[in-house]
């Protein structure tokens, strides 16, 4: 996230702390930009929790979904939900962003897969110690995977349910989440 913001290419910065904050994939955030052009549009799938007074992805399976995933929610914190509204009201693109972050990543030598660095991303938040059977089932849900087991356990939550499991997962992972908003957890 630092690199990214040393590019002062806030589409990039966007980009990334989407990916190393809330592990979402690249392509994702490439069908993010392709539906989410102006704001009316973005606020379709970023959402406002009024019971946890959360921001929060709407992503949609027939919108968003790599094959074999589901539709799911994904918490955002309120730092980076006012970012990127502002950054799309000024007519910002997220299109092409994860590519420039891909390519930080690899001139910095922070990545050992060097045909997909934003991969990376992702990979760190599955890299983490120990997780009992609930952080790891909150943390599949997330990342999208494992989509029959998945089925039976979360799509009975409610939205407000979902973003206070992340939000605990995130604490226990020790995401790069801003240090205001994990007073909050």
């Amino acid at each position: 996230i630092e690199e990214s913001v040393k590019s002062q290419d806030e589409g990039v910065e966007v980009a990334a702390k989407l990916g190393a904050r809330y592990y979402i994939r690249n392509e994702e955030i490439n069908k993010l930009a392709d539906l989410a052009k102006d704001v009316p549009e973005l606020e379709k799938y970023l959402k406002f929790d009024k019971k946890t007074n959360e921001y929060y992805l709407d992503m949609p399976m027939k919108e968003f979904a790599k094959k074999d995933t589901f539709d799911r929610y994904v918490w955002i914190d309120k730092e980076l939900a006012t970012q990127i509204t502002r950054y799309i009201a000024q007519d910002g693109s997220l299109k092409g962003k994860m590519t420039k972050v891909g390519q930080i990543i690899k001139s910095k030598g922070m990545t050992d897969n060097p045909n997909s660095p934003f991969y990376d991303l992702r990979r760190r938040g599955k890299s983490v110690g120990k997780l009992g059977y609930e952080d790891v089932s909150t943390m599949d849900y997330m990342f999208g995977h494992n989509k029959n087991r998945i089925d039976a356990i979360y799509t009975s939550l409610s939205v407000s349910e979902h973003i206070n499991l992340q939000k605990k997962l995130h604490k226990k992972l020790n995401s790069p989440i801003p240090k205001e908003t994990q007073k909050e957890f």
